[in-house]
């Protein structure tokens, strides 16, 4: 089979355990959990960045999804996007976003069920690293429970970590700025969000954004970039530095964890 039918056959993997949640769970009607794709990588990847399980959708303000894929619709995952291509991956390199979990729920439902359905998710993942990942390529993982989770489960690759791009951790996005303050101060000062613009319409060039680019796009943030993006960017760019193993970086870039 060609990589597109080994990651389309391991999707209706992903489809049969959201059903087998739904069953265990007793979850229907509007608390059903349900399959959001993630952008599919055109072949092995450099990089694999692992998050928990989509929320349960970016909404439209009469509360329609606006996106037909995960890590796509919030300003958020646009800087996530963007800080990967821009200080993450050399050029050429190509990066895949997953999810522990596949099926998309509100927060409180998906943080009371956690730690009985990540069991139950992880030889898919499993599978589905050994797919997308070139040999040599790391495992990143999106928050602290992700990282204890496959640390814990002997995960048969270096697995790295950032924190999670949510709100809820707004704390941790302030640290390496106070540890690096000169360094902050002008990458702060250069950061605008033209680039981040070019990124998040590049994400939705795609046919199957169509009908849905319009809502995406409106859901950006207008003018400059927010102090806590900047932040939040400049987290990352430190820590994708130690990854990437340049010299100068500090394993303790971000000496806080959240």
């Amino acid at each position: 089979m060609t990589f597109q039918q080994e990651y389309k056959a391991l999707e209706g993997k992903f489809k049969e355990q959201i059903n087998e949640d739904n069953k265990r769970f007793g979850w229907e009607g509007q608390s059903r959990s349900y399959y959001l794709p993630n952008l599919t990588p055109k072949g092995p990847v450099d990089f694999v960045l692992v998050a928990m399980e989509p929320s349960n959708g970016a909404k439209s303000k009469d509360g329609k999804l606006i996106t037909p894929r995960n890590f796509i619709g919030y300003p958020e995952c646009f800087v996530l996007h963007h800080c990967v291509q821009r200080y993450l991956c050399d050029d050429g390199q190509t990066y895949h976003i997953t999810d522990l979990a596949k099926g998309a729920m509100p927060t409180k439902q998906a943080n009371s069920t956690r730690v009985v359905r990540w069991p139950n998710w992880y030889p898919l993942l499993e599978q589905e690293i050994e797919l997308v990942a070139k040999s040599d390529a790391p495992v990143i993982a999106v928050g602290n429970q992700v990282e204890n989770f496959l640390n814990g489960a002997n995960l048969a690759r270096r697995v790295r970590w950032i924190p999670h791009y949510s709100r809820q951790v707004f704390a941790t996005r302030s640290i390496a700025p106070r540890l690096y303050p000169g360094e902050y101060e002008q990458f702060a000062a250069s950061v605008g969000w033209d680039d981040i613009e070019c990124t998040a319409r590049e994400l939705v060039s795609g046919g199957a954004f169509t009908k849905y680019r319009d809502d995406i796009l409106a859901k950006r943030p207008k003018g400059q970039v927010s102090d806590s993006h900047k932040m939040l960017m400049f987290t990352y760019k430190k820590l994708f530095a130690v990854i990437r193993g340049e010299p100068e970086a500090s394993r303790h870039a971000v000496a806080g964890r959240q």
